[in-house]
């Protein structure tokens, strides 16, 4: 069956490096992190504080991220196939060393980031913020503020083949890039803001 992992009114702090996420997700399975302070979360693989997979579903609401780091795609969730809701957050200091800053949204996942405060988001190659393949991601109502990829495409958003990109009342200050799309990049897929 499904099982659920709820944190409420908590402050993490990882001082080292792990493996693996600080909340692996998948099937039907949920993590709800609730008024939770995240002050450093470092993943050698994907996605420090969330790895979300096969129909799992990870929601992270009024809370703050100080630092999150993964050496592969999304420096704080990488989605595959399942739903990410990032409400009324501040996240800050997130970086991945591949793709996907914040987020690595792939194989038809559902992602939305929705009044939040995203601050110094950096992707080393695509995606400041967001990486997103064959997939749909709503940023609403947020504000951005320095993002880049280094040798890479959008530095803000990467859409890539088959992605549903919406950008809607939100601000973005300070997006770079080391090579197309300053802020921006869409490559077959839908782009609206």
């Amino acid at each position: 069956g499904a099982s659920t992992l709820e944190v409420r009114s908590s402050t993490i702090s990882l001082e080292f490096t792990t493996a693996f996420s600080f909340a692996r997700v998948s099937g039907q399975g949920t993590a709800v992190l609730e008024s939770t302070n995240i002050v450093k979360a470092e993943s050698e693989g994907k996605g420090a504080v969330g790895y979300v997979s096969q129909g799992g579903h990870l929601k992270l609401v009024t809370s703050t991220v100080l630092y999150s780091s993964a050496r592969l795609e999304g420096g704080l969730v990488f989605s595959e196939a399942s739903t990410v809701m990032i409400e009324r957050s501040q996240i800050r200091k997130s970086l991945s060393k591949v793709a996907g800053g914040v987020l690595y949204c792939t194989d038809k996942s559902n992602c939305t980031i929705e009044e939040c405060n995203l601050e110094e988001a950096f992707a080393y190659r695509d995606g400041g913020v967001a990486f997103v393949r064959d997939s749909t991601l709503n940023i609403d109502s947020s504000t951005v503020r320095y993002t880049e990829t280094q040798v890479g495409d959008g530095g803000l958003l990467y859409c890539d083949i088959d992605a549903n990109c919406n950008l809607t009342s939100s601000t973005i200050y300070n997006s770079n890039c080391g090579n197309r799309g300053g802020a921006l990049y869409a490559f077959g897929a839908n782009l609206r803001v």
